[in-house]
């Protein structure tokens, strides 16, 4: 048996007020951030009985953000885990959720290409059990991937925040026994949708501002994905895609209205704005 075991620790993102779920598991298969802790464990049981001390580490995270389930159109409830790859002993990682009209299934992937490999797959029926479909020969990454599992099934009891319109919330991103390990996300309601601005980072000098300015990756239900900086309400800078270095960039009005609305929001560049640098 390996050495390590997994704790997967799920923490939901809000939704729209006007959000409801359904019976199917995919119904509640919410947007959230999914946080990879490690328990490394060099020793044996203790003799006479007692507790082993283990030390925890922690690995990675990756997050959902899968859309609506559809009960009349299942085949388009798919999609993969954002922030890139996971490394699993040195094997590149995607995790892939889908839907049938009675299932929910998870699976690592080699890439989200058509031509990808399926390694590990399994299924989450109505009642919540999992019956795996495709096993790996490797013990500790079915291991891994079990983990992996039970955390997303216990995802599907949890209920998110509900934001009205209008309204905006921070998710920070901590675990049990970790200092913060994933930047901030800012989750605002704009338009009846929810942007979302995940793995915030402070840029002391960006190019696209001129300026000392906040980056985040756009996510959301309804809005385009991509990447927005800014240094305050009127030098916003927005771009498509899933690149860094801001080809065809937005400003002003061509920004679509609820990005826009979500960075007036952020309390972020109140903090620039009276900064010195």
């Amino acid at each position: 048996m390996s050495e390590y075991s997994y704790t997967i620790t799920y923490v939901p993102w809000p939704l729209a007020a006007s959000s409801n779920a359904g019976v199917h598991p995919a119904s509640r298969l919410f947007p959230g951030i999914f946080t990879i802790d490690r328990a490394l464990t060099d020793e044996g049981p203790l003799k006479g009985g007692g507790t082993v001390e283990v030390d925890y580490e922690f690995v990675d995270y990756f997050f959902f953000n899968p859309p609506a389930y559809n009960p009349l159109n299942p085949k388009n409830f798919r999609g993969f885990s954002n922030e890139g790859t996971y490394d699993f002993e040195d094997q590149e990682l995607f995790f892939e959720y889908s839907a049938d009209s009675e299932n929910l299934y998870i699976a690592a992937v080699s890439d989200t290409g058509d031509d990808r490999v399926c390694y590990v797959r399994g299924r989450i029926e109505p009642t919540l059990k999992v019956v795996w479909e495709i096993r790996s020969d490797d013990p500790e990454f079915m291991e891994f991937m079990a983990a992996v599992l039970d955390a997303v099934r216990t995802s599907l009891g949890v209920t998110p925040p509900h934001l009205s319109e209008g309204e905006m919330m921070e998710v920070t991103g901590t675990i049990e026994r970790v200092e913060p390990i994933v930047g901030a996300s800012y989750h605002t309601v704009a338009g009846g949708v929810v942007v979302r601005f995940v793995n915030v980072e402070f840029v002391p000098h960006h190019p696209l501002t001129q300026a000392a300015s906040y980056f985040a990756k756009v996510v959301g239900r309804g809005v385009p994905s991509g990447s927005v900086v800014w240094s305050g309400p009127r030098r916003v800078v927005f771009w498509e895609g899933a690149d860094d270095d801001g080809d065809n960039p937005l400003r002003g009005k061509s920004i679509p209205a609820p990005v826009n609305y979500a960075v007036n929001a952020c309390p972020l560049w109140r903090v620039l704005r009276h900064a010195v640098f």
